[in-house]
Parts: C-alpha cells; structure tokens; sequence
C-alpha cells in the first residue's frame, strides 16, 4: 500500500473530513437558523446523527472495496464524489436538502478513516511521532474550521460562504490525482491473533475508546451557544472554541517527552474532565477560558494515549475493527448525548462530558499492569528515533499457554535457524546478529539452531514464548509442521518473520530470494552445459525437502525451463536436505540409468551437490556429468573452480540478514512494514487447521545470481563472500591458476 509515500495527501484528506465531519459541528446552529430558519436545537442532534451513521454505513463497503481496489485509488473516487457533493451544499435550497446530501458526503469521505493505522505506523520515527502527527493534522483542521465556521455563520446569506469548502476540496483531489495516481497492491488483511485475556483486553480497550469519544464530541454541539449565553460575543465564543486545539498543538510536542507512563491516559482524562467541569460552572468568559486550556491539556494526553493503543490493537487485525467500530459508534452517540443533556441546560453537555471523563479515568488506573492489546509493544514507552518500544531491561506480562504467565522482555529478538552448516553458522547467524545490532543497540538476540530436526524446533519456540521474546525470527525445519507452533507464538503476542524459508501459520513478514528464479537460473545452465546435446540428454533431478516450501518453488522454477527440452529420467525429493540421502538417491539412480545414463544431475543446493558428486566419484564415473547446486558455499566454489560442480546460485546473504533485521526491529517497535517490503506471498492451505492459507504476508524477494568458474572473482569475491586465498588452498591453487583466479589480478 502507497501510504508512505501519499502521507501529505491523506493526511490533508484526514485533515479535511474532520473539518466537514466533526470540527463545524458548533456552528450548525447558527447556520441553520441563518439559512433556513431551523431554532430548534434537535435539529443540529438529528443533522450529526445521521451523518454519522452514514458514514458508519459506509465504512465496511469501503472496507471491502479495498480487497479489490488499492486505499489510495479509493481515497481518490472519495474525493471525487467530495467535490460534486460539496458544491451540492452551496446550492441546498433547504434543511432536508442539505442534510441529504451531508449524508451523500459523509459517507464519501469516511474512506479516508481508512488510512489511520497505516499513516501512525508508517511514519519514518515510529508509532509515537506517527499518532502525535496524526492528532496534530486533526487539531489543526479544527483550528480552521473553526474559523470557517465563523465565516459561515457571520454573513448575511451563510452559504455564500461554502464555495471556499468546494475549493478547499477540489484542491485536495489535484492533490490525490497528483500524488495517488500510481498506487500499490491493495492491502491484505493481517491475519487474526488468539483470543482468550487478549480478546478481552481488545474489548477493555474498544470500551476506553467508546466513552472517550462520546465525551469528548458531546462537548462539542452546542458549546458556541453556551457561551453566547455566558456573556461572550460571537467573535470571542469562536475563539474560546478554538483555545483547547491550540493547547493541544502546544503541548503535543512534549507528550513523547513526558515519563508518565501508563499513567499518561487517566490524568490526561482527569485533566480534561477538570476542564470540562470547570467550564459547565463557569458564568464568565474569562474562567471559561482558562478551563478550555486546561481541557486542553488533558486531551492532548489522553488522546495520544487512546490512539496509541488504537493502533496497537490494529496490529492484531480483527482486533482494529473492533475498536474502528467503538470509535465510530461513539460518534453516532455523541450527539445525541449532547442534544439530551442541552434539553435540560446548555451546561449540562459539558459537565456529562466530565462524569464520563472521570469515570474512565478511574477504570484506566488499572490498566498501568496491562500490556497493550494484541501482545503489541506497551506504547507508553519509547525506543530511539521516538519509536515506541519497552524501555530498557523492562518486562511485562503476556499470556502464554492457558493460566500460564509470561515475562516479555520487549528488547528481544528471538532467532531460530535449521542447522548449523557453514551457509547458517557463518554467514546467516553472525550478519544477522550484527545487523539486529546496528538498528537496534537495546535488542538482545536469543539464537539456537534445530539441527534439522522439527521436535527440537517446536520445543525451541515453545522456549522463545516462554522466556517472551518480541519477535522471532525464523527459518523453518518444515514450514508445515511449525504451522502451529507459529500461531502459538502470534496468539503470545510474538511476530513471526520467515527468514529465508516460508513457514506456514500467521507469518508477519518473509525473507528470501525469488524461488522459482532460483531453479531457473540452475535449469538454465545445465542447458547451457549440456548444449546442442540438450534434447537427447537424459538428467537426474535432486530435489529439495519436500517439507520445505522453498524446495517446490526452486522445482517449478527449474521445471519450467526443463520440461520439453531435456529427458528428466529420475527426479527424488531429499529428506531433510541432508547431502547422505542426494548419496544414495544418486546410487540408486545410477544402479537404474546405468554410469553412462547421467547426462547432467540438478542439484537443488550445494549441500545435495556434494551428495551427488561424491556418489558420481564412488561409481568411478569420469568426466563428471554438470551439477548444479546453490548457496554458494566455499567448498562448492571449491569444487566449480576443480571442474567438478559446473555452478552455483549466489544469494547475497547480507542483503537477506539485512532485510530480515529490519523487518524485526520495526516489527518489535510496533511499525509498519510497508517501507520495508515490496512484495506480498501467501502460504499455506485452507484446511482450516494450522497452516490455514495466510494472504498478503509482506515479503522481501531478492534477486540471485549465477556463478560458474567464470564468474567467481565478479561475484562471490567481489562481494566479499570469499577470498581468493580462502578459495585457492594448495589443494585447489593449479585449477585456480589454470581458472585465472589469482590474487594477482
């Protein structure tokens, strides 16, 4: 999804549906005496409801439009109809007529809601500064609107004064035009966390969210004509209105310093409902801005503190539905709040506003001991850059197995590998280290290796989940048979990134190389070993584990390229990828072939490939037939550079623990992925079980390459893989001489 790059435009979007939606709600009153001569104040009540609702309606139709249609293109058909409807209100020859097209228009602009948790966790610093940006975006549209709306209320004929909302609209679709033209893929669902205390907490939280806004908005209506009532002109009601946005942008840039803790959202409400109780008994314009300010001050804290744990809860996909519908339900019943507590008194609304406030605040001082929804990183605490993340050495409790506490520690970073050969314990384990290292120096990483075996990987990231890692990193033994251990591990609250081989379950990210170009580059030269020979030769094919998604994707790939232009006379899948088992699958398909019936092995790693070669050498078969292989491991440069394995398929591993780092350390400070990864895959099936098909994982896919004897010293050694000297040891200095690779040159 394009929303890192559209975040000007649909923060303007956002910017703009609050001033159209919520921020001119105090001036309807006034507007609909002036231009259609409506007293009543159920009026306005009815106007906002319906609104609401209609923008309440339309969410869960955008929301399906966006599995078919990119946000960003949604955002843009919105904002068409915007501009039409719009320019509708200037012309509303009545009440009926403009409330009818209000609802036309909320519900266009209720797309842009859309694009919340993305524009928060997609900002470059983190979650923090992405909701404090957020809110500041809203609290500023306020601002003007609330100058708009003292425009339209100050002149004669008050919709002469609406064209500027027309253009104001119609500059923001140039913008979307502009800047949304060339979207990405549509978003895909993230897949669902576990229920049990984490669902409950959703709920908690959906709850918090429901009062807050119902509060908070029902404060609103009717407050210009409060205080009129109070004894202050028309002129200084607007700015009074105005006073609590601008403490809130006052203040916002020092919510990320404040050390309050969990503490920050029950005395950002004890503040705000200070404010609004001060405010219903003020009798004087005076007392009644100091109060504004104060509840100010207290919205500025308890918003960034609510919202943060919005997008918290967004993390864990249904989890945000849950608390998206609070929110908006609490639009819905704000005004009706408001219209039955100004029936009694024009106070009334602002000191029903404060009960509500004090209330929840005394409910949240519970939630100091309470991880944030969804497992998600506690947002009171932040990590450099304003990325929120536990502060150092902290821990919290999460669940784990069923009345089974576990202590997280929010630093770290699990990191499960499937053995310990050269190509894991040399290249994969220390880059990955170093680079987790680099981006974040407070991580710890916590690595262990299964040695091929899947029981000892289960028992490994029941072991992670228990000691309460952050995010787990890890390359799967066999991607089927962790399925469950993976979900097991997501319903702890852990991020699962799939590092180098597709593990099935709810994956929050995955890092390799392009599979199928893998085994294309590998079928293709073979053909080229094989020249013209090609259509008469017959090949062995020495595939991977079939266990392994990785090992289907490097078959179809070659497969792709093979089939029809050479004879596949044996074809075996390897067990475990273990280079015993390529041994005696060649053995036995030299014993069915005969040794002058191999023309060519594919070898789908470098592991196999010396399997294959070993057993070629044991039937004393000379000229070796082109082996293929993968990894590009020393011994097989080794063995290319002998003339015994004809190539490789070199997969930059720096840039694969390069990837995966940062795909962990965003995961573990509660950011997007979205700068991150530029492709999606989907794993698994739909049994229904463990390993249920997940769609959209984000997903880094690098490029391989190719390396034969030709190519050493442009590849592997100019990437600083291998060096000549650890290439050519005596045993392998004259083929190195007669290769031409010689430190030399």
């Amino acid at each position: 999804m394009a929303v890192a790059r559209g975040r000007p435009v649909l923060l303007a979007a956002a910017g703009l549906h609050m001033v159209t939606q919520s921020a001119l709600a105090p001036f309807y009153p006034a507007l609909f005496r002036a231009a259609y001569g409506v007293e009543a104040l159920a009026a306005t009540g009815l106007f906002l409801v319906v609104c609401q609702l209609a923008a309440v309606a339309a969410l869960p139709l955008w929301g399906r439009a966006t599995h078919r249609f990119p946000l960003p293109a949604l955002v843009t058909a919105g904002q068409s109809a915007a501009v039409l409807l719009a320019g509708g209100l200037v012309l509303a020859p009545s009440y009926a007529a403009f409330t009818a097209v209000s609802v036309l228009l909320a519900a266009a602009k209720a797309v842009v809601l859309l694009a919340y948790p993305g524009l928060a966790r997609s900002h470059p610093r983190g979650v923090l500064p992405g909701v404090v940006q957020y809110v500041a975006v809203l609290h500023a549209s306020a601002v003007a609107a609330t100058l708009l709306g003292g425009a339209v209320v100050s002149v004669p004929e008050p919709r002469t004064a609406l064209p500027l909302l027309v253009l104001l609209e119609a500059a923001l679709l140039a913008a979307c035009v502009r800047v949304l033209r060339r979207p990405g893929p549509p978003p895909q669902a993230a897949p669902r966390r576990g229920g049990g205390a984490a669902d409950r907490r959703v709920l908690r939280l959906a709850g918090y969210v429901l009062v807050t806004t119902v509060a908070v908005y029902a404060a609103r209506p009717y407050f210009t004509e409060y205080a009129t009532g109070a004894g202050a002109s028309a002129v200084t009601a607007t700015v009074l209105f105005l006073l609590p946005h601008v403490a809130v942008l006052a203040l916002l840039p020092l919510v990320g310093r404040l050390r309050l803790g969990p503490r920050l959202l029950p005395y950002g409400l004890l503040l705000a409902a200070a404010g609004l109780a001060v405010q219903a008994a003020a009798v004087s314009p005076a007392p009644l801005a100091g109060a504004r300010l104060l509840f100010g001050a207290g919205l500025a804290l308890s918003q960034v503190a609510v919202d943060e744990r919005v997008i918290a809860a967004s993390v864990s996909g249904a989890a945000y539905s849950v608390v998206a519908m609070a929110q908006t339900a609490g639009l819905v019943l704000a005004p009706l709040v408001a219209t039955t507590a100004a029936a009694a008194a024009l106070w009334a609304p602002l000191l029903a506003s404060a009960v509500l406030l004090s209330a929840l605040a005394v409910l949240t001082r519970a939630d100091a001991r309470v991880p944030a929804p969804g497992g998600a990183a506690p947002p009171w605490t932040a990590a450099p850059g304003g990325a929120p993340g536990p502060a150092a050495g902290s821990a919290q409790v999460r669940d784990g197995e069923p009345g089974q506490a576990v202590a997280r520690d929010g630093n770290a970073i699990g990191l499960l590998l499937p053995g310990s050969t050269d190509r894991w314990e040399k290249y994969d384990r220390p880059l990955l280290e170093k680079r987790i290292d680099e981006l974040c120096p407070e991580c710890t990483v916590r690595s262990a290796s299964a040695q091929q075996e899947v029981t000892i990987q289960r028992q490994q990231i029941d072991a992670m989940i228990t000691q309460g890692v952050r995010v787990l990193v890890l390359s799967a033994v066999d991607g089927r048979s962790v399925a469950s251990s993976v979900e097991k591990a997501r319903d702890a609250g852990i991020d699962v990134v799939a590092y180098d081989r597709l593990a099935e379950g709810p994956i929050s990210g995955y890092v390799s190389f392009d599979g199928e170009e893998v085994g294309r580059l590998q079928a293709r030269a073979l053909l080229d070993a094989l020249g013209d020979e090609a259509p008469d030769s017959r090949i062995v094919m020495m595939n991977g584990d079939p266990a392994d998604p990785n090992s289907g994707w490097f078959k179809e790939g070659a497969l792709s390229v093979l089939d029809g232009r050479v004879q596949i006379a044996k074809s075996y899948d390897t067990i475990e990828w273990r280079p015993t088992n390529a041994h005696l699958n060649t053995a036995g398909a030299i014993a069915a072939l005969g040794a002058d019936g191999i023309d060519g092995v594919y070898a789908a790693n470098d592991g196999l490939a010396s399997g294959v070669i070993a057993a070629l050498k044991a039937a004393r078969i000379h000229p070796l037939p082109p082996v293929t292989g993968q990894d590009a491991e020393l011994a097989a440069i080794q063995r290319i550079v002998a003339g015994e394995q004809y190539m490789t398929v070199y997969k930059p591993f720096r840039e694969e623990a390069d990837a995966a780092a940062r795909m962990a350390v965003a995961l573990a400070r509660g950011q997007t992925l979205d700068g991150i990864a530029a492709s999606t895959v989907t794993s698994g099936d739909d049994s229904g079980g463990p390993g249920t098909r997940t769609h959209g994982i984000p997903a880094v896919l690098l490029t391989p390459v190719a390396v034969t004897a030709g190519t050493i010293r442009d590849t592997v050694v100019a990437d600083g893989l291998h060096t000549v000297d650890e290439i050519c040891t005596p045993e392998y200095a004259s083929a190195c001489e007669k290769a031409g690779l010689t430190d030399t040159e």
